[in-house]
């Protein structure tokens, strides 16, 4: 897909529901995993709820036909990913690591997403990561993306030189409310800047 493909370090999809942006997550943060072990990405959406109920399924199902196992304490002698739990003492940790592991997953390379919830965007202020995906952007302000999101995506410079390094990713439904509308202006923007933004809509 087109989308998978560019290489543009700010990238928009505004799609319909079942329009396979969830799949397309799964498989950029799989791509990632592999191309930038140790880093850290974060994952935001609309609530917690939101991504460990409707979007992390299909995510980790995709995670699964690339032949990647989720390890469970107790269950599985080994894996390739762990959620919301810390990770095996001999995997390999990021070059920031997560001082909590309540909403985090970690990968035995040590590539790491930190999921975040913007209900109540002031908790990731601060933060500090290598790239970011956001589900459900259309929830999220144009204040919240500006101030917050985006000024996190920092450093490590010295550590990747790949282009997926310091990469952000929006995915959502047509915008129609109007503090959401500000997404579309995207599209101009790719035009503008095609080296800079890339932007895709497509339907259900």
């Amino acid at each position: 897909m087109a989308f998978g493909a560019s290489h543009q370090p700010f990238r928009v999809w505004i799609g319909g529901r079942g329009s396979g942006k969830s799949v397309m997550i799964g498989v950029s943060q799989r791509q990632k995993m592999a191309d930038l072990p140790r880093a850290k990405f974060f994952f935001a959406s609309s609530t917690y709820t939101q991504i460990l109920t409707k979007t992390l399924p299909p995510i980790t199902k995709i995670w699964e036909s690339f032949g990647l196992i989720e390890h469970i304490p107790g269950y599985t002698k080994d894996g390739h990913f762990i959620v919301g739990k810390p990770p095996p003492k001999h995997w390999k940790t990021p070059f920031d690591r997560p001082r909590k592991y309540t909403n985090v997953i970690t990968f035995c390379n040590g590539f790491t997403i930190e999921m975040l919830s913007m209900d109540r965007p002031e908790i990731a202020r601060g933060g500090s990561y290598d790239g970011g995906e956001i589900d459900e952007s259309t929830t999220i302000s144009q204040e919240s993306l500006s101030r917050i999101l985006q000024p996190s995506i920092r450093g490590n410079t010295h550590q990747f030189k790949h282009w997926s390094h310091q990469q952000l990713s929006l995915y959502g439904n047509m915008p129609w409310k109007a503090d959401a509308l500000y997404l579309l202006e995207y599209e101009q923007m790719a035009k503008a800047k095609p080296d800079m933004y890339y932007y895709m809509e497509s339907t259900a």
